[in-house]
């Protein structure tokens, strides 16, 4: 009877207060299971932080660019400008320079610039990590020219012998140097230098080269060029890398390439344009020399002076035949009249003003006026 009171009462406490039971119940089981609970919160703690220490994190950098689109009205004459010296020019589009942006040259040029194909490595009792900017030494290919890129990957381990002294080797070959000085290796001339950041003395430093072709497949998957508004001209470009100051160096000179390189673009066509302007130029003025000559041959084969001397001569001597002309045509009136005149009045006086010249024609008026009288 006793043992049936007892459920009784627990079963009436689970109905007064379920929660404070469920509770109760489960302090119980984690007092029991204490060392494993434990032992497994410790346990996920150190795969967390080794997980945080070791593992390797992926960051995405952004970049805008505002684009020139043609098509879209902001052209400003530019094109009606370069039709009417005879060029033509192609029209912007963002499509079109999306595709340059991605284009396998571009990125070519940066690692080149930027020497990408040369990868720094400090290895630790755990991890391997690459280093780029805090790298106690810098190295720098002397010969960037495509015949003499390495071919293959090589693997260099570094290991400095005093301040001024380091070793090189890789499977095959060991190589001293020194810090500033050029070093011949089998497939160019290398310049290792020190950096202000020191060796760490648990660490074992490395770099790799890496084939030209193999970067830029790389670095082309990293690049996504791309616009999320079809009506503006802005550009995004993402750039995914390990290294947050390598990707921010790559997009700026990414974009620093792209623009240089419209910049010489435009260059080439005022460089063609000039060409084009000097052309004709010299043509016109050929034509001109040659026309020059030919009317100065012709001035001596028919023994002419100065063609505006003489037509300004001419004007004037038909200006002066001109008044002589009127001079003679108002005597021819005068004298008519004058016939006119005698025959209606015979016996009258000539008036002495006429007008009329001649050697003795005034001699003779007075002579016919003073018989007259």
């Amino acid at each position: 009877m006793k043992p049936q009171h007892s459920f009784s009462n627990l079963g009436e406490t689970i109905q007064r207060n379920p929660s404070a039971f469920i509770v109760q119940a489960f302090l119980k089981i984690l007092h029991a299971r204490r060392l494993l609970f434990i032992s497994s919160f410790i346990f996920l703690n150190i795969i967390g932080i080794l997980i945080l220490r070791y593992s390797t994190s992926i960051y995405k950098m952004q970049a805008s660019l505002l684009m020139k689109d043609d098509t879209k009205g902001s052209d400003w004459g530019e094109s009606m400008l370069w039709q009417g010296l005879g060029l033509s020019i192609g029209k912007n589009n963002v499509d079109n320079e999306i595709e340059i942006l991605k284009s396998r040259t571009l990125m070519r040029n940066v690692i080149l610039d930027l020497q990408l194909y040369i990868h720094y490595f400090a290895t630790g009792h755990v991890k391997t990590t690459e280093i780029y900017a805090e790298s106690p030494f810098h190295l720098q290919y002397l010969s960037t020219h495509a015949p003499h890129m390495p071919s293959k990957q090589a693997l260099f381990e570094i290991r400095p012998i005093s301040a001024t002294q380091y070793t090189l080797s890789n499977s095959h070959s060991t190589w001293e140097g020194v810090f500033g000085d050029t070093l011949s290796l089998s497939f160019g001339n290398i310049l290792i230098t020190r950096t202000k950041f020191p060796f760490v003395p648990e660490n074992i430093y490395s770099f790799q080269f890496t084939t030209l072709d193999d970067e830029i497949k790389r670095y082309k998957k990293a690049l996504s060029v791309s616009t999320n508004n079809k009506f503006v001209s802005m550009v995004q470009l993402y750039f995914m890398d390990i290294i947050p100051l390598r990707g921010e160096r790559i997009l700026n000179k990414h974009m620093e390439n792209y623009l240089q390189s419209n910049v010489d673009d435009k260059n080439q066509i005022i460089d063609s344009a000039l060409i084009f302007i000097d052309e004709n130029i010299a043509k016109v003025s050929n034509e001109l020399t040659a026309l020059e000559t030919e009317i100065e041959a012709y001035r001596k084969h028919n023994q002419l002076s100065d063609l505006s001397e003489t037509s300004r001569v001419l004007i004037q001597n038909t200006s002066i035949n001109d008044q002589e002309l009127a001079k003679l045509q108002t005597q021819i009136k005068i004298t008519h009249d004058l016939k006119l005149h005698l025959k209606q009045f015979p016996d009258g006086i000539i008036p002495a003003t006429l007008n009329i010249e001649g050697q003795n024609f005034s001699s003779l008026l007075h002579k016919y006026n003073d018989l007259q009288s």
